[in-house]
């Protein structure tokens, strides 16, 4: 045989065994055992519920960093200028 059928039999093989992980990774891991996962979560003796309600969260900000003399002796070097003035023009795409 030519090397080039060699060479495009190992590239063959390569596709194949690349097309075959894709499918394999594709399959696991959107594929979810019936068992992993509760179907149903029993709420009181009569109801169900299919899905979980998820824990409350609280967020606390701690604000004691505002009362530290480093933040006090922050200064503003400088203002930021805000314009409202409309820039540009209402469409740059259209010629002068």
């Amino acid at each position: 045989m030519f090397p080039f059928y060699q060479k495009q039999k190992k590239l063959l093989f390569v596709f194949i065994g690349l097309v075959a992980a894709t499918i394999l990774i594709l399959y696991y891991g959107f594929h979810k055992p019936s068992g992993s996962v509760p179907q149903e979560i029993k709420i009181s003796d009569n109801e169900t519920s299919a899905r979980r309600i998820p824990p409350k969260i609280s967020i606390e900000f701690d604000t004691s960093l505002f009362e530290e003399s480093d933040y006090k002796n922050l200064k503003s070097y400088g203002e930021i200028n805000v314009n409202n003035e409309e820039v540009g023009r209402e469409n740059p795409f259209i010629p002068f």
